[in-house]
């Protein structure tokens, strides 16, 4: 007989399996299989989870998550940014000074020494040359420069007058130096003029090319007006020193001509009579910027 636990064979009549103590009841004369068990199923070995990413809040940090804030806040890459920024900065700058006048502040200056040159009452006269310089503006900024493009009209109104005063004792050569000198006047009028229409466009464009790419997301208009923007801006730097170096030069050649020497000493003095000022070359700057950043930066 054979065990019915573990199969063994088991002389007849036994009670209890000689192999493995389990109870005979039920044997059969057949031999029985062993039962067999399952080999436990392998294991896949334990992945430890991957760490989160640190967190960063607020502005702190590196300056890539300030720029990842500022994207997240208005849904612009750095490319937009840059452009818009540029955009600000020089919407900002193109309402300050950009034409300057130095010779207004000299002038005044050296009229104030000869004035109190010999005189008894030299301190009181400095102290109201000072109190009269402070309300001077020798910088303009662009919608001051319309006015300031009449003065010089004035200016050389009068000075035709001058002219044709003179025009019955001056021999022609002084005459001639002393139109040219009008006319120089004139055309830094014209010029001043000029430059104040286009920075009227300029500002224009620039308005409404952030208003195109905040709403439909085109920049075309924008890049245009970096452009535009950054030339006015350097031909004013360029044409100032341009018009002052006529206007210095005729000035000085009309009053050599007529015999004063002085006179022309004095305009040598208080030169140079225009230049640009710092808002035409942070303009400049700010707008070269954003031109720049079109065409290297990425939005991502």
């Amino acid at each position: 007989m054979f065990c019915p636990h573990c199969g063994a064979q088991q002389p007849d009549g036994a009670v209890f399996c000689g192999n493995c103590g389990q109870s005979m009841v039920g044997a059969s004369s057949a031999p029985q299989a062993a039962p067999t068990r399952q080999a436990p199923a392998p294991q896949q070995p334990f992945a430890a989870p991957a760490p989160a990413p640190a967190a960063h809040h607020g502005f702190g940090g590196s300056g890539s998550n300030f720029q990842g804030t500022l994207s997240a806040a208005t849904g612009f890459g750095k490319r937009s940014l840059a452009m818009l920024g540029g955009a600000v900065a020089s919407f900002v700058c193109m309402f300050q000074p950009w034409v300057s006048l130095p010779f207004a502040d000299k002038g005044l200056d050296y009229a104030l020494q000869q004035a109190a040159s010999g005189s008894s009452t030299a301190m009181i006269e400095q102290q109201l040359g000072g109190a009269f310089k402070a309300f001077i503006n020798t910088s303009f900024d662009m919608p001051h420069v319309f006015s300031l493009s009449g003065s010089l009209r004035g200016i050389a109104s009068a000075a035709n007058t001058y002219i044709t005063q003179m025009s019955s004792y001056a021999d022609l050569p002084a005459l001639q130096q002393a139109q040219s000198a009008v006319g120089s006047i004139n055309l830094a009028a014209n010029v001043l003029t000029i430059f104040f229409v286009l920075w009227v466009a300029c500002l224009a464009a620039l308005i409404a090319g952030v208003v195109l790419k905040f709403v439909k997301k085109n920049d075309v208009v924008l890049i245009a007006a970096f452009g535009a923007t950054a030339a006015i801006s350097l031909v004013c730097v360029i044409a100032s020193f341009v018009v002052n170096g006529q206007i210095e030069g005729n000035l000085v050649s009309a009053f050599t001509s007529m015999g004063s020497s002085s006179t022309a000493g004095i305009i040598a003095s208080i030169k140079p009579f225009v230049q640009p000022a710092f808002g035409a070359i942070l303009t400049l700057i700010f707008s070269a910027a954003g031109l720049v950043c079109s065409f290297v930066l990425k939005e991502d």
